[in-house]
This record gives structure tokens, C-alpha cells and sequence, in this order.
């Protein structure tokens, strides 16, 4: 059907590209600053945000990039070239 050709289709897309681009504009400044070494209350004071809002946004980018650690965020940003 086209709905499954469809699905199919994306689901090739999403895995072609690297996971960080499905990151989004907010998420994607936490994890640098996050990858830089960065803590949560220090981003949440560049970025005038609260802390649980930047926890939020670090839980869902780490789930996003399916990595279960810093040390591991870390690695992919320095393998993706990203710091």
C-alpha cells in the first residue's frame, strides 16, 4: 500500500541520517553545552531556563541519540565532530 511504502520510505530516511539532526533547536544547544562539559544548572542559568527544563530536555536528547550516559554523549559528539 502507499501508506506502508510510505512508512518505509521514512524509515530509511531517519536511519540515514545521523541521530543528532532529529535533535531539536533547544535540545541541540543543551547537548553541546552538555558535551562541553557543562552541568545542568549552568545551562539552565546561560540559557534562562529553569533546571528541570533543561533535565527534560537532556533525558530526551540522550533518549534521541540513545546514548545512556555523558560519557557516552561525549563520545558521540566527539565522533560525529560536533566539539
Amino acid at each position: 500500500t502507499a501508506l506502508a511504502d510510505r512508512m518505509v520510505f521514512e524509515v530509511g530516511l531517519t536511519e540515514s541520517r545521523p541521530l543528532h539532526t532529529l535533535l531539536s533547536e533547544r535540545e541541540f544547544s543543551v547537548f553541546e553545552r552538555l558535551a562541553q562539559g557543562a552541568n545542568v544548572n549552568d545551562i539552565a542559568q546561560q540559557l534562562a531556563l529553569s533546571s528541570k527544563t533543561i533535565s527534560t530536555h537532556k533525558a530526551r536528547l540522550m533518549q534521541k541519540l540513545k546514548v545512556n550516559s555523558l560519557a557516552e554523549l561525549v563520545k558521540y559528539a566527539m565522533e560525529h565532530k560536533l566539539i
